[in-house]
């Protein structure tokens, strides 16, 4: 019994400290200001596969789980799909 205990103790501890670490990594990814795209924008991709591209927001779409998709079409007419938090609107 008491080796369960400890055991309990131990999973109590570190369910704590992904607790508090969680909490960290969630407000070092938080971004510090919310950009809305709209259709026709223009954007740099910042991440993923396409970083370093940009052009000009079409098709907004969020999917079932949340995710909010985007096509950008370069100006060579190049289209290619990629996640709203990826990109940043270019003035």
């Amino acid at each position: 019994r008491s080796e369960l205990q400890h055991t309990c103790r131990q999973m109590e501890a570190v369910g704590r400290i992904f607790m508090e670490s969680s909490a960290t990594l969630e407000v070092a990814m938080a971004t510090p200001e919310k950009t809305i795209l709209q259709d026709g924008d223009s954007c740099t991709v910042t991440r993923g596969t396409h970083t370093g591209k940009s052009g000009v927001v079409r098709d907004i779409h969020a999917s079932r789980s949340g995710n909010i998709t985007i096509t950008v079409v370069q100006p060579s007419g190049e289209r290619f799909k990629t996640l709203a938090r990826n990109v940043l609107r270019v003035p």
